[in-house]
């Protein structure tokens, strides 16, 4: 009878073993760089929609961002908030539907969700930084509170540096 010798399965087994290793630490590799390039995607889909919206007021609308933004009494805050009001239905949470996917810090969601807090993992923080800046940021790997730079060249916690809303 002819048959494989425990060796020959050892080796084929380790084999397989080391295969599946590298396929893991590939894998890793592959979703960490899936999980930025859409936080950064969706940082400029943002910032060219609060931009496009607030031309619409330059040029006369009187209300914008589906009618949660007058255009009359704007501020940074008020942007935010409409933001997100506007988009919270388009931007969904990657992985966890009872989260949402955009907060403004300036109310409960931002309080709630934010780069210090423990589950933020892939909702859009949009932050106040003076009366005509704003700033991005998401979190795409726990810990989030970890910054390691800006315009997307960190590990947790990328951000989309000063953002000037309107002049």
């Amino acid at each position: 009878m002819k048959a494989f010798t425990l060796i020959e399965l050892l080796v084929v087994v380790a084999i397989i073993g080391i295969l599946a290793a590298v396929g893991v630490v590939a894998y890793n590799g592959y979703t960490k760089s899936a999980k930025l390039s859409a936080a950064k995607s969706k940082m400029q889909t943002v910032i060219k929609y609060i931009k496009a919206e607030n031309t619409k007021c330059e040029i006369g609308e009187t209300t914008v961002m589906d009618g949660h933004l007058n255009c009359s009494n704007r501020t940074v805050r008020k942007i935010l908030v409409a933001t997100e009001a506007a988009l919270k239905d388009n931007f969904k949470h990657p992985s966890d539907s009872s989260k949402p996917g955009i907060c403004a810090t300036a109310n409960a969601c931002g309080i709630t969700y934010n780069y210090q807090s423990k589950g933020s993992e892939g909702v859009l923080m949009l932050t106040e930084h003076g009366p005509k800046t704003t700033q991005l940021g998401i979190c795409v790997l726990e810990p989030c509170n970890i910054v390691w730079g800006y315009q997307g060249k960190s590990c947790c916690y990328i951000e989309s540096g000063y953002e000037v809303i309107f002049d």
